[in-house]
């Protein structure tokens, strides 16, 4: 995780704006696309076995990756709209929208390790990946920017 070892993450932490939250992110959006590269290239190999611990690595690193949303950048765009019923209903709806495409991302690598494991087809495959650019593209474009939006000492 790129936390550092003194940081434990949990739900009761302390939240506050962290100037270097999206470059961590950057940095596990990069590794899940890594992880999914091998996936493709033990899939076309193959390899089931090294197929399927990619796969399960790479849904581990997605849970990674929206533990760290949840606990540390979705409280500081929360707190910046508590005001704002309609902004925060709006923020609700986008995050459930953009979750939803990461679920059917999930969905697909969790059939690969579910029947025959470490078999996953090129259809799937081709599915998978469009859905893994769009659940990080949207993020990117839609819900970041309302953590840079937020002031500095929230």
């Amino acid at each position: 995780m790129p936390e550092g070892a003194g940081d434990v993450l949990s739900f009761v932490s302390e939240v506050r704006f962290d100037p270097a939250m999206l470059e961590k992110l950057a940095g596990l959006h990069e590794k899940i696309r890594a992880t999914f590269a091998r996936i493709g290239a033990s899939a076309k190999l193959g390899a089931t076995a090294a197929t399927a611990d990619a796969v399960r690595a790479c849904i581990a690193e997605l849970h990674e990756l929206n533990r760290l949303e949840s606990l540390r950048l979705y409280p500081v765009i929360a707190r910046q709209l508590g005001t704002q019923p309609g902004a925060m209903a709006e923020f609700t709806k986008l995050r459930l929208s953009v979750y939803g495409v990461g679920r059917k991302f999930l969905r697909v690598l969790e059939g690969a390790v579910s029947g025959v494991e470490g078999v996953i087809g090129a259809a799937d495959l081709c599915l998978a990946a469009t859905l893994l650019e769009r659940y990080i593209g949207e993020k990117q474009a839609k819900l970041y920017p309302l953590y840079c939006a937020a002031p500095r000492d929230a």
